[in-house]
């Protein structure tokens, strides 16, 4: 072995070393295989969702500035945010960009129901609304995308 392959296996960890040995040590399992598989469906899947991002915030530069803007928007302010959606530029782009959009309006309710102590997921039974089913409704006028 040479001097920089000593100073290689030198240089991992001792619980590196251990979960090694032990991973040579068993054979794989069929739940093994299986987990192993979901995390690499995950770790693809969030990747896509990286690029994803990505490119609708590379084809639309106006999001950014519809980011900064849902950083004030408070609790008490969904008719403002309604209204402002409305009257915006959003109703008329593409579709990745209403859906891109209508996730940031959805993350910052959930954000807000969060420090108020609410449920985050808690949506209200029909006919009730929230300001996520009536931003929904102005983005995807016609139907679900």
């Amino acid at each position: 072995m040479s001097a920089f392959e000593e100073y290689a296996v030198q240089a991992i960890p001792q619980s590196v070393q251990r979960r090694q040995a032990k991973q040579e040590a068993k054979p794989e399992s069929a739940l093994d295989r299986k987990m192993a598989e979901k995390q690499r469906l995950t770790r693809a899947y969030k990747a896509w969702q990286r690029e994803v991002r990505i490119e609708t915030l590379a084809s639309e530069p106006r999001l950014r500035d519809f980011m900064r803007y849902l950083r004030t928007v408070k609790p008490h302010d969904g008719d403002e945010l309604l209204q402002a959606v409305r009257s915006s530029w959003l109703p008329r782009s593409t579709q990745a960009v209403r859906i891109f959009a209508l996730r940031l309006i959805d993350r910052h309710a959930g954000r807000l129901a969060r420090q108020l102590g609410d449920e985050p997921l808690n949506d209200p039974l029909p006919p009730e609304t929230n300001v996520y089913l009536q931003a929904r409704e102005i983005l995807h006028a016609g139907g679900r995308a």
